[in-house]
């Protein structure tokens, strides 16, 4: 298979993926605070990634962890609005903010 198809497809699976959690998370905003949700999500994300981190963290400067830490928190802020969001609107509404 072409390295462009197996591209295509990989791109068509995660998208599947990303439009699937669209109910999911519907259905946990029913159950609890969208803040809360973003934080245990990206909590969950960090702790998965930290052993790659932690090899990588000694040659890191300090000005590049406290930009992505402020990235971090900029992007967990602009994802708990869409996340409020997801139980007063359609998914296609919402999916599009997120695009945004």
């Amino acid at each position: 298979m072409k390295l462009s198809s197996q591209a295509n497809l990989y791109l068509i699976f995660i998208t599947t993926i990303w439009g699937l959690t669209f109910p999911l998370i519907r259905n946990a905003m029913a159950y609890i605070n969208p803040f809360l949700f973003v934080c245990i999500r990206f909590g969950l994300a960090a702790l998965i990634l930290l052993p790659l981190v932690l090899r990588q963290l000694s040659q890191t400067h300090r000005a590049l962890l406290f930009g992505a830490l402020a990235l971090g928190v900029l992007n967990s802020a602009g994802l708990s609005v869409p996340n409020n969001r997801l139980g007063d609107h359609p998914f296609r509404a919402v999916g599009f903010h997120y695009g945004i």
